[in-house]
């Protein structure tokens, strides 16, 4: 039986959260071999772009990554395993999102993998997507009133200093 990567705990194998710590459980290996099968049959029909992006929604590793992976298995080797540390990186990220902190599972993926901010973003919301986690849109929009706000701000300092003179 397998256990919850946060608290170790056991779980049954078609749950998708602890009861325990409410933590979220990784995909189990049946989805594995779903991808790995997906994967070689893009490639067998000579579509190496598709299965790279496959691969890359699916697990929510980089180009990089995902390149490597899928040309590991043209090889003849078997698709990479997600590792321990991987599965608490997803554990973590799963926890945060569910929480509503995308930006903090953004920055926490960013730290841990060393992708660019873009990349990071990307794989976070690769992964809530697979988990089924509507996530907020975390555009630009408070950027944007924040500056305008800070404009505004200088515009009247700097009216407030040209009458003063």
């Amino acid at each position: 039986m397998p256990s919850c990567p946060s608290c170790n705990n056991s779980v049954s194998t078609s749950t998708t959260l602890c009861r325990s710590c409410g933590s979220f459980i990784p995909e189990s290996s049946t989805r594995a071999a779903e991808l790995e099968q997906q994967v070689s049959s893009l490639l067998a029909k000579g579509l190496k772009l598709e299965a790279v992006k496959v691969y890359r929604e699916q697990t929510g590793s980089s180009l990089k990554d995902a390149k490597d992976a899928v040309e590991a298995l043209q090889r003849g080797a078997k698709l990479p395993s997600p590792s321990e540390s991987d599965a608490d990186l997803d554990a973590q990220l799963l926890r945060l999102l569910g929480e509503g902190e995308k930006i903090k599972a953004v920055k926490l993926y960013r730290a841990q993998t060393g992708e660019t901010l873009f990349d990071s973003k990307q794989a976070v919301e690769a992964l809530a997507e697979r988990h089924g986690i509507k996530v907020e849109g975390g555009g630009c929009s408070g950027v944007l009133v924040l500056s305008i706000a800070v404009l505004i701000a200088i515009a009247i300092v700097a009216g407030l200093v040209i009458l003063q003179k």
